[in-house]
């Protein structure tokens, strides 16, 4: 599959490492060229180097790895994103990440909606940190893969990011329509306060079953 990816950052080059050694063909970019080809020297097969109006025509899935604030400067340079399924993985956080700007009666996924009409967003990924990601171990804790919970109003874009979930390693757990974010985001939020509390970066969420 082709997987744009705007924003070459703990989580964007990090998701773009992951893919491309799956097979996935990626196109990256972000603020920073020199990171962005750094990211793209380490990983080093299946992965190119683009402006963000490449990455939102390169493929039908782009993901957007990038702070809240500026969604509106990525829009303005990608274009109406029409037809795109739009992995949004945003968490809208005040600068020094212990609050949120936004949350409870909307979220950034259902904002970046209003904003792009014609795009199907699906918000995923927002829960993960960045060293779950990173680890020399994998994804996987002791045999047990990390929830990934997806949210929005496209099935059809829905069963897509599944897919990309699984191939990330991650349980994928279907958590209904798009305005579900407005909850998923604050449990980022809340991994964030587990690892200050001292439980570390290297953490993830997990539902059980009977």
């Amino acid at each position: 599959m082709k997987i744009g990816i705007i924003g070459s950052g703990n989580m964007g080059g990090s998701l773009a490492r992951i893919w491309a050694n799956k097979g996935h063909e990626i196109l990256i970019t972000s603020t920073s060229p020199e990171q962005t080809k750094e990211v793209i020297e380490s990983i080093g097969k299946n992965v190119h180097l683009g402006t963000t109006g490449d990455a939102a025509h390169f493929g039908n899935v782009v993901v957007f790895a990038f702070p809240y604030s500026s969604v509106q400067d990525v829009i303005n340079k990608g274009g109406s994103f029409e037809g795109k399924i739009i992995i949004d993985l945003i968490n809208p956080l005040t600068d020094d990440a212990l609050g949120m700007l936004i949350g409870h009666t909307t979220s950034a996924a259902e904002e970046i909606a209003k904003l792009l009409p014609k795009a199907k967003i699906v918000k995923a990924f927002n829960t993960i940190a960045s060293p779950v990601l990173q680890s020399e171990k994998g994804v996987v804790f002791n045999g047990i893969a990390p929830d990934v919970y997806y949210c929005g109003d496209d099935e059809g874009a829905k069963t897509i990011v599944k897919t990309l979930i699984e191939d990330a390693d991650f349980e994928a757990i279907e958590s209904g329509p798009l305005t579900n974010a407005r909850f998923l985001e604050p449990m980022a939020e809340f991994v964030i306060q587990l690892a200050i509390a001292g439980m570390g970066a290297d953490i993830a969420i997990k539902i059980l079953r009977r």
